[in-house]
């Protein structure tokens, strides 16, 4: 989230991707497809509804950035908008991939057509923000950034996009994008023990402000 105190952004949780593995369940735990086709389309239904979310999340972000700017310690923050882009560009395709034994052709064709028109643009646009988020939060680090809880605004949101890239690649086999689904894994990995050894350190620090300084007891001569 973007808010107006320096490093008060939480981290934003996401939910992660399960409609196609309910799919799944459902293809595999029922002799007939009816149940998997019900269930193929209330996700997609789903997935529909819950696309207008993220050019709605962007707007925003772009007017705080616009007008009122963005505090040094809450930098971290611009990483949330990837997260609703990486998210749908995983459903897409994995779905698309589920349904391949649900639907009847064309529409099996038109699914994975569907999901890689959607996804090469979506995924496209996420990995350009992540690159500019990048720059920005390096060039925020060399003016001083300090730790706070916003820096776990990067993981999660950057985290839906390494699963977008991997269901890109297992559905084109184009080396380029295999290699970038490596290369994000192993950025994210980086990024979850940066950020988890910078809270583990200032733990110590942050504890003792929020206990406060000892009290002292002071005794006043005479007062009995």
């Amino acid at each position: 989230m973007i808010t107006s105190r320096p490093g008060q952004a939480g981290p934003p949780w996401s939910g992660a991707v399960t409609g196609a593995g309910i799919v799944a369940v459902a293809t595999t735990s029922f002799p007939v497809p009816e149940p998997g086709l019900r269930v193929v389309g209330t996700v997609l239904w789903l997935l529909a509804a819950a696309s207008p979310v993220a050019p709605g999340v962007l707007r925003r972000v772009l007017v705080r950035l616009g007008t009122a700017g963005l505090a040094l310690a809450d930098t971290p923050t611009v990483v949330i908008v990837p997260g609703p882009f990486g998210q749908s560009v995983t459903a897409a395709n994995l779905l698309a991939g589920e349904a391949q034994g649900l639907l009847p052709e064309p529409f099996a064709g038109v699914a994975i057509g569907a999901g890689l028109l959607y996804g090469a643009p979506a995924w496209g646009f996420a990995v350009g923000w992540a690159v500019l988020s990048a720059l920005l939060i390096g060039h925020a680090l060399r003016r001083g950034m300090p730790f706070s809880a916003s820096w776990w605004a990067v993981t999660v949101p950057f985290g839906t996009l390494v699963p977008g890239t991997n269901a890109l690649a297992a559905r084109t086999a184009l080396p380029p994008v295999v290699g970038a689904a490596v290369v994000l894994f192993a950025v994210l990995v980086l990024v979850w023990v940066v950020v988890a050894a910078a809270t583990v350190r200032s733990a110590p620090s942050d504890v003792a402000d929020e206990i406060g300084p000892p009290r002292r007891t002071v005794l006043v001569s005479g007062a009995l």
